[in-house]
């Protein structure tokens, strides 16, 4: 059995006994009055981050609903809160029942405050490397900001209690592994998350479940 591969602009034949569809996931969109009003973001790419802050920054935003208690969602709305905004977060389930709470918790990054400081490594390798690992056929411009933005994301959440132990990876073998560890049953991934609500909790950003989005209004100042 083979799969005809594209990546880049090229093509090639690989042989496979099973095959998994695991293309990576795509922000939801609620089919909502006002979705593509002006200010209404998606959050999934570093491009979407890009342009979400480049809006704040320039409107001056004094306020910000953020739609989905999913990891990036979570994050979005400690950030936003930080940067001075009023923030509310709502989420249609009676929980934030996002794939990040059935993870184990494992971030690859490198250059953070958690990783040995005689340690060679860098982001220019770490990009190297992980296009190395994918045989070429990874998006360069997906892992260059990855290896990028990892390092400084890691230590951001660091500040907001999230603790970490270093695994070395086994290709390449490097000390890149930040594992946020089981607790009290839950699963890395799980225990991710449950940080990240107390630090919304601390930093008094309110979380409303069973709350659908039904319509998005945007008043233009």
């Amino acid at each position: 059995k083979t799969v005809t591969a594209l990546c880049q602009g090229q093509t090639w034949l690989e042989s496979y006994d099973k095959l998994v569809i695991a293309t990576g996931a795509t922000p939801f969109v609620p089919q909502v009055e006002g979705i593509r009003l002006p200010g209404v973001f998606t959050m999934r790419t570093p491009d979407d981050a890009i342009a979400l802050r480049a809006y704040v920054q320039d409107r001056h935003c004094r306020s910000a609903v953020v739609v989905g208690a999913g990891f990036a969602g979570l994050c979005a709305a400690l950030e936003a809160k930080e940067k001075g905004a009023k923030v509310l977060l709502i989420e249609k389930m009676g929980r934030p029942d996002c794939t990040s709470a059935y993870s184990s918790g494992w971030i690859a990054a490198t250059k953070t405050r958690y990783q040995d400081k005689d340690d060679d490594d860098s982001k220019e390798l770490y990009f190297k490397e992980m296009m190395e690992v994918s045989g070429g056929r990874s998006d360069p411009a997906l892992i260059r900001a990855y290896a990028e933005i990892a390092g400084e994301s890691v230590d951001w959440l660091g500040d907001h209690g999230m603790t970490y132990k270093i695994w070395k990876q086994h290709a390449p073998e490097r000390m890149r592994c930040h594992i946020v560890p089981a607790v009290n049953g839950l699963t890395g991934g799980a225990h991710m998350v449950k940080v990240m609500l107390e630090a919304l909790e601390k930093a008094g950003v309110p979380v409303r479940y069973n709350t659908k989005a039904v319509e998005l209004v945007t008043d233009e100042i």
